[in-house]
């Protein structure tokens, strides 16, 4: 190796050391002394050699199993990747080098992130993320008659128990994943939002997580199956059962309270005889068109420890109150496909 010397020595009997480990350092020992050192090569780019280039730092992550993500993303570990990405001035070729990785623990009741079974201890569980989230800031204090309407502990519960089985991931501090399109490492959704001084929970996502929960967990519906959340393009719906054709089979909607599905239920008839355009405010409205669009054949209406089901016929629209949805079994849904269902394109 020429240009290299021992530094103890000051040999040129230099060679790489088999026996050290791999890194991107290169180990070297000294053939006369026997001194051990390690080496950091100069960077230049590999495709035109030039020591010329703009280097920045870039914070990611990755999955620590890529075959084990492909099954269930939204339970996989993952880590934090540091990153160097580099461009080089003379030839405009771009490449990048992982530095370290820093592995991330979710869901450990240890670290602060148990949601509780109550609704008492899931308010508590929210101001905490608050107070973690940036910029630090306590959750609102509400009125003990608005909570007992809008969180109950059954569904409080019910929501810590699909944390429980990984069906809901806690990401960063107030976000969260479902099985359906997780984006870790922030959390596709949110579970507290900014209120003036403050925040405030997101109350409707806390029946309509207890629900995600229970058509999986109760219902047995494959959890391939069930969307969460829809985007745009598959109407925003907040709860989906699919079939194997990417149809919806069972539409849930979700309010924060027991009135808000009273008004929605009795809105819904004043669309019966033909599909209405959708109308932003008008829920009812938006309701129905959502029905006429996916001719679902079961609606699920959601509300804290409420929950109506329904079965749906079209040309009229008709609604026939069921006792409870059906279970998948009855339905064929029970099993479901390897890999997490796409939402469907609805518009």
């Amino acid at each position: 190796m020429a240009d290299i010397r021992c530094p103890r020595c000051s040999s040129e009997s230099i060679s790489r050391d088999t026996d050290a480990n791999a890194g991107r350092d290169i180990p070297l020992v000294c053939e006369d002394c026997g001194t051990r050192w390690r080496r950091t090569p100069r960077r230049s780019c590999p495709r035109c050699g030039s020591l010329d280039f703009q280097e920045s730092a870039v914070d990611g992550w990755a999955f620590d199993d890529i075959d084990e993500a492909r099954e269930n993303r939204a339970t996989t570990e993952w880590s934090y990747v540091d990153r160097l990405v580099f461009r080089c001035l003379r030839c405009r070729n771009e490449w990048e080098s992982v530095e370290a990785s820093h592995p991330y623990q979710a869901n450990k009741p240890a670290s602060g992130r148990d949601c509780g079974r109550t609704a008492q201890e899931l308010m508590s569980f929210l101001d905490r993320e608050s107070r973690r989230m940036d910029p630090a800031l306590p959750l609102i204090a509400s009125d003990p008659d608005l909570v007992a309407r809008r969180i109950t502990d059954l569904d409080a519960a019910t929501l810590s128990d699909g944390v429980e089985r990984g069906l809901i991931a806690w990401r960063q501090p107030g976000y969260f994943d479902t099985l359906d399109r997780p984006a870790p490492p922030k959390g596709r959704w949110w579970l507290v939002e900014r209120d003036r001084d403050g925040r405030r929970p997101c109350w409707e996502f806390v029946p309509q997580l207890a629900a995600y929960v229970e058509l999986i967990r109760d219902s047995g519906y494959h959890r391939h199956r069930v969307l969460f959340d829809t985007p745009k393009a598959a109407l925003h719906l907040d709860l989906a059962v699919l079939d194997d054709a990417s149809r919806v089979v069972v539409l849930g909607e979700a309010k924060k309270e027991t009135k808000d599905l009273d008004r929605l239920e009795r809105g819904l008839f004043a669309h019966v005889d033909e599909q209405p355009e959708p109308k932003r405010g008008d829920e009812p409205r938006q309701l129905a068109w959502r029905l006429w669009v996916t001719r679902a054949k079961y609606l699920w209406l959601i509300g804290p420890a409420d929950r109506r089901a329904f079965e749906v016929a079209y040309d009229p629209l008709e609604l026939t109150r069921l006792d409870r949805l059906p279970d998948a079994g009855d339905l064929g849904l029970a099993a479901g496909p390897e890999h997490m269902m796409e939402p469907p394109s609805l518009v």
